[in-house]
């Protein structure tokens, strides 16, 4: 038998995906195994957030399938997805910032009982000491980075087996991004696997396993990263031409 982090965990298969008319991708194929971290890099208004916004249900494709876990997902409503352990840290954060830290955590396990909400929660902080110490805090008050490890966090809350990742450099300074790219090799160390999107492909392509190029609504390549890195079409499109 093939081991488990060689089997496919999701499946996108020809799927398009738009708003109203609008076309926001189109025929867009991507899989991610157990235990990968696979970036989807490309510039802003390829259609990579439409793309997590219909793996996660919220919205409905035009055509095409997504399957997880062998389980055909598509016309599922977003909380049974969530159930079935996809989470989203969205573009920006999306935290509540009215509310602290540990009620943004509990936000992210409403579907878990109590006790395994509360234990996960001790386990959570012992993840993220920084958040911790400041559990009764309002997250509105927490530095850009912060919020950012309080997004992550939240996720993981719901005992996700997969996470969706939307620009989680996004307005960050360069040591808060390797910080948070650190976080984010541990997830993988720990067995979650990962599906990543960012406009930094720098970093993605030096964190992820494997990846894919979306421009205008399509994938137009796709590979292993050490192999796109070293691609002369990426270096001069996102790498500002630098080997």
């Amino acid at each position: 038998m093939e081991p488990r982090n060689k089997q496919q965990l999701l499946n996108v298969e020809e799927l398009t995906t738009g708003y109203a008319e609008i076309v926001a991708f189109r025929e867009v194929n991507i899989s991610v195994q157990h235990g990968e971290m696979v970036a989807i890099i490309g510039a802003n208004g390829a259609g990579k957030t439409s793309l997590l916004r219909t793996i996660t249900g919220v919205l409905r494709p035009k055509k095409g399938k997504i399957k997880f876990d062998g389980r055909e997902i598509h016309n599922l409503p977003a909380y049974q997805i969530v159930q079935m352990g996809i989470s989203w840290v969205q573009e920006g954060r999306a935290i509540f910032k009215r509310v602290t830290i540990e009620e943004n955590l509990k936000v992210g396990a409403y579907h878990r009982d109590k006790k395994g909400m509360l234990s996960d929660m001790e386990i959570t902080f012992e993840r993220f000491p920084i958040l911790k110490n400041r559990r009764s805090q309002l997250a509105g008050t927490l530095s850009g980075g912060e919020q950012q490890m309080l997004a992550i966090a939240r996720a993981l809350m719901s005992r996700p087996r997969l996470i969706l990742l939307d620009e989680p450099s996004l307005g960050l300074a360069p040591l808060i991004v390797q910080d948070i790219y650190g976080i984010v090799s541990d997830l993988q160390s720990d067995g979650i696997t990962i599906l990543l999107v960012e406009q930094n492909a720098s970093i993605a392509l030096k964190t992820a396993d494997r990846a894919y190029v979306m421009e205008t609504g399509r994938i137009v390549m796709e590979g292993m990263t050490r192999d796109l890195m070293t691609d002369p079409r990426v270096q001069e499109a996102y790498l500002g031409g630098q080997r």
